[in-house]
């Protein structure tokens, strides 16, 4: 599954120089708990966020209780003092913001957000790696939520999707690999020509949110790796499993 099937496309943002008291009400009024910084033409500049907001708020108190140098000593930079004195969306926000690319899968935007420790990425049109967004406009947003959705998904919409995968991707004809789905357990079952068909299959089938685990019962006529070594396959007796 794709990121760009999931995300959210009406994307509430704000601006550089939106003020802060804007967007946490913002946040409020429309029960979220992020929102994109994007310039005039559409460009992600960072994330202002309820922690942006809160590392504020407390940066404020402990200042004004003679506190300041936990502040600074927790910052990085003075990344966290600066928070404490920003009156604007664009003085507040954490950048670099974290993104993906619409192609990019769903898991690998879940390995993302795990990594990172973070709850949302904003999905940019020209990004190719999984990271800080560095140029390309807006076109979504993915959260925690989304994914969640996503791989709680019913046994018929994982093999449904595992199913269309197998022509859409590999060019595999329907009809060649049995998809047979039960409490998100996977048995794949079937004969193909080569392994290393066989190998994406089950790697791609794998990795499709909602799967639990994977068994493959293809088998291949080709062993193409040793065919190259020099070596003899017999055909119809090779299984890929996982």
């Amino acid at each position: 599954m794709r990121v760009q099937e999931i995300m959210v496309t009406d994307v509430v943002t704000v601006g550089p120089e939106t003020p802060l008291k804007e967007v946490a009400a913002m946040l409020l009024s429309r029960g979220i708990s992020g929102v994109p910084v994007v310039d005039a033409g559409g460009r992600v500049l960072g994330i202002v966020s309820e922690t942006d907001l809160l590392q504020k708020e407390l940066g404020a108190a402990a200042t004004q209780h003679g506190l300041g140098h936990l502040v600074r000593l927790r910052g990085s930079g003075g990344r966290v003092e600066s928070k404490v004195r920003a009156r604007t969306a664009g003085e507040a926000m954490t950048t670099p913001a974290l993104g993906v690319g619409p192609e990019a899968s769903a898991r690998d935007a879940a390995c993302l957000m795990v990594e990172r420790h973070v709850s949302r990425l904003v999905v940019a049109e020209d990004q190719v790696v999984a990271g800080p967004v560095k140029a390309g406009g807006l076109v979504g947003i993915l959260t925690r939520a989304d994914l969640v959705r996503a791989f709680a998904r019913s046994d018929e919409e994982v093999a449904n999707e595992i199913e269309e995968m197998l022509w859409r991707d590999l060019g595999i004809n329907h009809g060649c690999v049995t998809v047979d789905v039960r409490d998100g357990d996977v048995t794949l079952s079937g004969h193909l020509d080569e392994r290393s068909t066989v190998e994406a299959l089950v790697a791609r089938a794998a990795g499709v949110p909602g799967v639990v685990s994977l068994a493959s019962d293809v088998s291949f006529r080709l062993d193409e790796v040793v065919a190259r070594s020099g070596s003899r396959s017999t055909p119809g007796s090779g299984h890929v499993g996982r």
